[in-house]
């Protein structure tokens, strides 16, 4: 069996025809943002899986290119019920703190081994 290869401008239509946008425009936004994450700005190929097409779900339009990071953190960030402030001081919190895990439970995890 011939396994077809596909262009990798073909690849971006096809990711960008989701976002109603074009190949083009990926290309125009990813060097605006001169190949860099709009947040952190992490390197991200244009042709690979390392380049997200963030977009607004409520709004239905894109926002901007993203690495993977990024990416996940601004989803998790859309559906908070709590602000981005208050979400960051808990999740360093629970950081700094070694997490929430009961130490009973640990203390059972390692006694099996």
């Amino acid at each position: 069996m011939k396994v077809r290869k596909i262009s990798p401008m073909r690849r971006l239509a096809e990711r960008g025809r989701n976002y109603g946008i074009t190949a083009e425009q990926i290309v125009s936004q990813w060097s605006a943002q001169q190949g860099l994450c709009a947040i952190c700005d992490a390197d991200i190929s244009l042709y690979s899986n390392g380049m997200n097409i963030d977009h607004d779900h409520r709004a239905g339009r894109v926002r901007g290119l993203l690495c993977p990071n990024c990416n996940r953190l601004v989803a998790v960030i859309d559906q908070s019920k709590v602000s981005v402030p208050v979400l960051a001081v808990k999740a360093d919190e629970y950081v700094a703190n070694g997490g929430c895990w009961k130490e009973a439970l640990n203390t059972l995890e390692t006694s099996t081994e």
